[in-house]
Formats: C-alpha cells, sequence, structure tokens
C-alpha cells in the first residue's frame, strides 16, 4: 500500500497541472481577443501540436504545456494553414476566423470552442 502512494500522488499532481495548464490557456485565448481589440490590431493564436506548445503574435516564446498534454486546432478559417501550426485568428473588432481546440491528456479532454464572435464555448 505504500509503495502505491508515489504512483497516486504524482497521477494526482499530473492532472492538477493539466488543469492549470488549461485554465492558463483559457486565460490566454481571452487575452489574444482583448489585446486585438485594444490595440486596434491583428493578433493570430497558433498551437504547436508536435512540441505541445502555443503562442500569440505578441509573445515571443512558445508556452509549453506539462508533459503527456496534448493540444490540437482545428480553425473554421479558410485560409490554408501550415499543417505543424494551425491558427486562429483576433480582428480587431473582437471576431475571430473561429476553430476548435482540443487539449487532453490520458484521463481527461478539454474542448473550447471558438466562435465567430470571439466567444469560447468551453466544454470538459
Amino acid at each position: 500500500l505504500v509503495a502505491a502512494l508515489p504512483a497516486v500522488f504524482s497521477s494526482s499532481n499530473s492532472n492538477l497541472r493539466s488543469k492549470q495548464a488549461v485554465n492558463a490557456l483559457l486565460i490566454d485565448l481571452r487575452q489574444a481577443r482583448l489585446e486585438a481589440v485594444s490595440k486596434g490590431r491583428i493578433i493570430s493564436f497558433t498551437v504547436n501540436p508536435k512540441t505541445a506548445s502555443y503562442k500569440t503574435s505578441e509573445q515571443t516564446g512558445w508556452t509549453i504545456l506539462p508533459d503527456g498534454v496534448k493540444i490540437s486546432l482545428l480553425p473554421n478559417s479558410p485560409e490554408p494553414q501550415l499543417e505543424e501550426t494551425p491558427h486562429l485568428i483576433y480582428f480587431p473588432d473582437g471576431s475571430t476566423s473561429g476553430g476548435t481546440l482540443i487539449v487532453n491528456n490520458d484521463k481527461y479532454s478539454w474542448r473550447f470552442t471558438i466562435g465567430l464572435n470571439g466567444k469560447i464555448a468551453f466544454e470538459k
């Protein structure tokens, strides 16, 4: 029983880190929209599924998700996209190109549907 405790705590910590990363991602999505509106310019939100990371055009570095967490983006945009780094576009009027962002680990899956109006629907 005592030998099983580290595995339980490790799994619990991993899930906590995943949930914290999902919360930070939601904040970053909302921040990208806010920046587009407040700065009056287009802001892109780019995802790199290979490295489980994302960034906005305003960030200099990539935000890397915790080990075991995967991310993918299915954009609604009619414009061609590079498969390795799909992206959303936030416009100065608060609208977006739209898409579905999926984040998952071995236990949970989170889905963000970003509407053309810029609103985010979140489901676990």
